[in-house]
């Protein structure tokens, strides 16, 4: 078995597969979906960017991408405080009776769905409805954001999200730390992985399989 990495040495939880759920739960192919955790790991770390999808004021669905980082089981976000989809995490704050300034790690009940999708190749066929992409992709459910406001915490959520997208940034001697201005207009949240899938796709087109199979004469290509 592999060495875990290192955002997950010492901590037992970290390295169980994820549960399947009705909302994780693989119906097409299923035989490229899977529920192991350092898979799923392993494509959020070669990733850059996110898709975050959300309700808006409880009905109304919103889509927006996220730079974004993971760390001992958590997937951190962060943005602007009078962006929409942070001031909804205070409005619920506010409507559950909770202080929008309530202490790090305060729980806000929301639905959210993110994705995050990496191009591995371009599968092109002679028949253009057999064209297809190679693909690693990740899907994550949860129903509750924890809301960050401690410094330590705030400043730990924003060195993970920069190290995730270009590591050994945070320490540059040419970059600096947030300032108290920076840090005060920024809203950092975390989400726990606990509801997730992935789905892989490594193979050649669906035309080349027919060939193989005594059909017509047919040639692809996978282009990177």
């Amino acid at each position: 078995m592999a060495a875990p990495p290192p955002c997950c040495q010492g901590t037992k939880e970290l390295l169980v597969d994820f549960d399947e759920t009705k909302r994780t739960k693989i119906t097409r192919g299923k035989k490229r979906g899977t529920h192991e955790r350092q898979k799923i790991l392993d494509i959020l770390a070669a990733a850059k960017v996110c898709t975050v999808s959300y309700l808006h004021n409880g009905e109304e669905l919103r889509v927006v991408p996220q730079l974004f980082g993971v760390h001992e089981g958590w997937l951190y976000l962060h943005g602007s405080v009078s962006s929409t989809m942070f001031k909804n995490h205070r409005q619920d704050k506010q409507a559950e009776g909770q202080s929008a300034d309530a202490e790090a790690g305060a729980v806000v009940k929301t639905k959210m769905a993110i994705s995050a999708t990496l191009i591995d190749g371009l599968v092109l066929a002679r028949a253009h409805m057999h064209n297809s992409v190679n693909y690693r992709s990740v899907v994550i459910f949860a129903d509750t954001v924890h809301v960050i406001t401690d410094k330590e915490e705030k400043d730990k959520g924003l060195r993970i999200i920069t190290e995730h997208v270009l590591k050994g940034r945070w320490d540059d001697p040419d970059a600096r730390n947030p300032n108290k201005a920076e840090r005060d207009s920024t809203a950092v949240v975390k989400i726990k992985l606990s509801e997730c899938s992935a789905k892989i796709r490594t193979v050649i087109a669906t035309d080349l399989h027919r060939r193989s199979q005594g059909g017509a004469n047919t040639s692809a290509s996978i282009r990177q």
